[in-house]
Order: structure tokens, then C-alpha cells, then sequence
């Protein structure tokens, strides 16, 4: 019943009935052919649960157009089958190009076709199940002009809420970008799913994201090096990571009448050149971890140079702390308002010297790996592994390049395997410090383990900020870091004569 369909949506009667006249024009450029109409008008059908003639018949022009301008997604749909039939037809090319303008006149035909539709819902409400916050990071990034949506002007965003996101997003047609030879703007729905796949961690779900919009632009006729540029752009701000502010190295230690939860801390002020410059020296008593927090808030705000970015605050903390949850000691004074959870604030990272000089290859295996941080894969260190001899195997063969591992497991299997990185020289070991089991390691997801590595502190001290002002984000991730670049103090490499009193660790 080719006259059938659903609702009109165009504005006006008179308005869808003019579309639809200025749509018999391509339509006989491009289905003439009464078999080739019937061809594609059947497929049509099928794609939108409509009924069709069953003897096989075409629709004549006329009531094609009628249906494409009345029927939601039909044009899109349509225009699925032809673009592979005018791929190497300039002449059909710009018949379709003048069909799919046409439909832009309605709110009937919508951007995208059936097909492409229930295919981007399922993956962003799969990826938006796992990281609520994707979407409307991506989608402000990518579209950094536009109004968006109410749903993705927040932090988070429901998966039952992704339909409706598509729904007004397929409302922009353009991303307002140049483009060659006069060609189709890249929609602005593309430019966020080509953001999305950037910042989505696992390959997989990249490249299906990645080729799902590269058949679309395809089909509307956006030019390659368009869907390039933007994609480039997406790839730089997936990598991106936050102003490097001033450096802090921070040595923690304790002694065994020390009491319990204190510790002795020296800090040292990167100066610009690089060299280390003693800022705090607390080594003559324990401290707790409000005080240690304190003491740095003022080594850190203090400096030269501290508004102008993250300062990153690197821990070397006793064998027996790579447990410590020192990213939650607070430093906020009694008459300060907000929180100042050492989390939050800078880019917190751990280092645990005394294991890394465990091996005389050492320094050699951490410059080698910490060079190839963007081009090895990330190691996942789970209870399939192996245990302690599995990882060392790994690390001696297939993955003697690797610079990042994640830890998944209990506390007495990370115990088991976080000292094989360190010694083995991984500058970068990641793993949620709360999971009792294996199975806990969902969490995680949402900081993208996997993304662009030097992005990493910055994903992670957002990860904190939302963790702790959300009970219901359990995981608490812990970080080692160990850049090159970042070497240790002379003075952390010295035991501290004191008084002959044995140090624990």
C-alpha cells in the first residue's frame, strides 16, 4: 500500500506537498527503471514494517515521493540502498545529494536511516551503561557552539535517556567546518559519535563506531578528507591531559614505634630547570595523614607558577603503602568551606622506589617501556594470568615493550603482582585499591583505561572528584607513575641516618 505510511510530520500541508513535488524529479533520475523501483521500493517496505504490493510492483514515482515525505526515516532509508548504485555516477551523486536536501525541508525524513539509527542506539546505550559520563563529555567537546540538549548539559547520563539525545542531535545538519568541493557538511551527529570513539577504550567498540560513520557520511556524500579532519580532531582531544602545573615529589616513610596511620615526610619543589629544590623536611616526627595533606596543599599552592595548572604531586611511598588510600587525606584547615581531598585537586600518583631497585636492569627496562608508552598495548593482570609467574612470563616475551598494566583482583592477588611491574620497570600500573574479587572491575571503565596513556592522572583525578561526592562509585583507583622525565631526588635515594632507629618497608 504505497500510498500508506506513518504521520506527516512537515510543518505544513502545503509545505510537505511542495517537498514532495520537487522529490519526483530526482526519483526519475534515479529509479526510472519500473524493476529497479520495485527493487528498491520492496526493501523499503520491509525496513519500515510497512505493507506492500505482494505481486511485486513498483510504486509510481509520484507515491514514492509521497511516502518519503510523509513517512519517518524513509528517505534516509532509501538513500541507503542507492548510494552504493550512484558511488562511481557523478550525475546520480548529485541526484541523491538533491533528494537528501529535499528531505532536510521535512521533520519527517530525519539524518539517519532505520538501520543506522538502531545501530548507533544499541552501541551508545551499551557505552553509556558502563561510562555515564561519555556522551556528554564528547558531545561538549565535539559541538563546543550548539545548545545542547538539556540531557547532556550534566556530568552523567542515563542509557534509557540515549534516544532521545539521537533524536534532537539528527536535528543539526551541519557542524559548521569547511569542506571541499562544495560537498555535504559532516552532520553534527557524526562529529560527536567520531568523539565518542575517540574517548571510548577498547578497540573493538572504537572501530565499530569509527566504520558505522564512516558508511554514513558515505552515504550522504560527505568527503573523506572531511570525516578525516574532524576525526583528527577527536583524536587530539582524546589525548589531551590537563596544563601541566608545578611538580612536587613527596617521600613518605615510618619507623617501627612509629603509631600506626603516621608517617614521616619529606617534599621537594621541582624547579623549572628540572632540579629538585627541598621545600619541606617533617622527617623528624610521624605525622598523620590530615598533616601530610596540609603540607603539601602548601608546598603545591605555594610555588611560583601554581594557578597555572594541575600540579602533579608524585608519592614514593614504603613497599608495604602501595595500598595507602593517601589520595583521600584531606588537607582543608577547620574554617575552610569546601573539601581538599589530595585527590581532587592534583594529579596524584604513586612511586615505590625501593622495589624498582630490586633489578639490576631496572632503570633500563623502565626507560624502554616508559618510550613506548603510545604504541604498546595495555596488559590486563587479572586471575587468568597465571599469578606472579604468568606475569613475569608476559612481561619477559610478548609484552617486554608494554608500559601500562591493569590490575583486576582481590588484595591478596594484587599484592602478588604489583611488585613484579614495579620491578620489571611498568611506569604504569592502574588498579581499584577497593575491589575485594576479580569480578569488580567495572568500575574502571568509566576512566578509560585503555585511551590515550598520558591523559591518564587527569582521567583519573576526575574519576576521584565524582567518586567521592557519589557513594554509589565504589572503586577508588590507584595509580603508579613513574615518568622518566620526573627522576628522583638524590635525597630520596639516601637512607636517613636517624639515631640508628629501624624504618619498616
Amino acid at each position: 500500500m504505497w500510498n500508506g505510511g506513518r504521520e506527516r510530520s512537515a510543518a505544513t500541508l502545503a509545505e510537505a506537498e511542495s517537498v514532495r513535488d520537487m522529490m519526483v524529479g530526482p526519483l526519475h533520475s534515479l529509479l526510472g527503471d519500473p524493476r529497479a523501483r520495485a527493487d528498491h521500493a520492496t526493501v523499503l517496505a520491509a525496513q519500515l514494517t510497512l505493507r506492500a504490493p505482494g505481486d511485486g510492483s513498483a510504486p509510481t514515482v509520484e507515491e514514492l515521493a509521497h511516502l518519503l515525505s510523509g513517512t519517518e526515516r524513509a528517505l534516509p532509508t532509501l538513500a541507503e540502498s542507492l548510494a552504493p548504485k550512484v558511488a562511481d555516477d557523478p550525475r546520480g551523486r548529485a541526484e541523491l545529494d538533491r533528494l537528501l536536501a529535499l528531505g532536510r525541508l521535512t521533520e519527517a525524513a530525519r539524518l539517519l536511516s532505520v538501520a543506522e539509527h538502531r545501530a548507533l542506539v544499541v552501541k551508545l546505550e551499551h557505552l553509556t551503561e558502563h561510562d555515564p559520563g561519555l556522551l556528554p563529555r564528547a558531545a561538549t567537546a565535539a559541538l563546543p557552539y550548539v545548545d545542547l540538549p538539556r540531557s547532556l548539559q550534566g556530568a552523567r547520563l542515563a542509557p534509557s535517556a540515549v534516544p532521545a539525545v539521537v533524536h534532537e542531535l539528527e536535528g543539526w545538519y551541519g557542524d559548521g567546518s569547511p569542506v571541499p568541493d562544495e560537498s555535504p557538511r559532516l552532520p553534527a551527529l557524526l562529529r560527536v559519535v567520531e568523539y565518542v570513539a575517540a574517548e571510548t577504550s577498547g578497540d573493538l567498540a572504537r572501530q565499530a563506531l569509527r566504520e558505522w560513520s564512516a558508511r554514513v557520511a558515505a552515504r550522504l556524500g560527505v568527503h573523506p578528507s572531511a570525516l578525516q579532519e574532524r576525526r583528527g580532531d577527536a583524536d587530539r582531544w582524546s589525548r589531551r591531559s590537563a596544563p601541566a602545573g608545578v611538580r612536587v615529589l613527596v617521600e613518605l616513610d615510618r619507623y617501627a614505634k612509629d603509631p600506626a596511620d603516621h608517617y614521616r615526610c619529606s617534599v621537594w619543589r621541582l624547579r623549572p630547570d628540572g632540579t629538585p629544590a627541598r621545600a619541606a623536611s617533617e622527617s623528624d616526627r610521624p605525622r598523620t595523614g590530615r598533616e601530610i595533606a596540609r603540607l603539601i596543599r602548601e608546598v603545591a599552592w605555594g610555588a611560583e607558577g601554581a594557578g597555572d595548572g594541575v600540579a602533579l604531586v608524585a608519592v614514593s611511598v614504603p613497599p608495604d603503602a602501595l595500598e595507602l588510600a593517601l589520595d583521600e587525606w584531606d588537607g582543608a584547615g577547620a574554617e575552610e568551606y569546601i573539601s581538599a581531598r589530595l585527590g581532587e585537586d592534583f594529579h596524584l600518583v604513586l612511586r615505590c622506589p625501593k622495589i624498582r631497585r630490586r633489578s639490576r636492569t631496572g632503570p633500563a627496562d623502565l626507560k624502554r617501556r616508559w618510550n613506548s608508552r603510545h604504541q604498546s598495548d595495555t596488559l590486563l593482570a587479572d586471575h587468568r594470568i597465571g599469578g606472579r609467574a604468568g606475569l613475569i612470563g608476559l612481561l619477559k616475551t610478548t609484552h617486554r615493550d608494554t608500559a601500562r598494566v591493569l590490575v583486576h583482583g582481590s588484595t591478596e592477588h594484587r599484592g602478588e603482582l604489583l611488585p613484579v611491574c614495579l620491578v620489571m620497570g611498568v611506569p604504569v600500573v592502574l588498579w581499584d585499591r577497593a575491589a575485594p574479587g576479580p569480578d569488580d572491575c567495572a568500575p574502571l571503565d568509566a576512566l578509560a583505561p585503555h585511551g590515550p596513556v598520558d591523559g591518564l592522572p587527569e582521567r583519573v583525578r576526575h574519576f576521584r572528584v565524582r567518586a567521592y561526592a557519589d557513594r554509589v562509585v565504589p572503586a577508588r583507583p590507584a595509580l603508579v607513575w613513574e615518568d622518566i622525565e620526573l627522576p628522583l631526588p638524590d635525597e630520596l635515594q639516601l637512607a636517613d641516618p636517624s639515631e640508628g632507629t629501624e624504618r619498616t618497608g
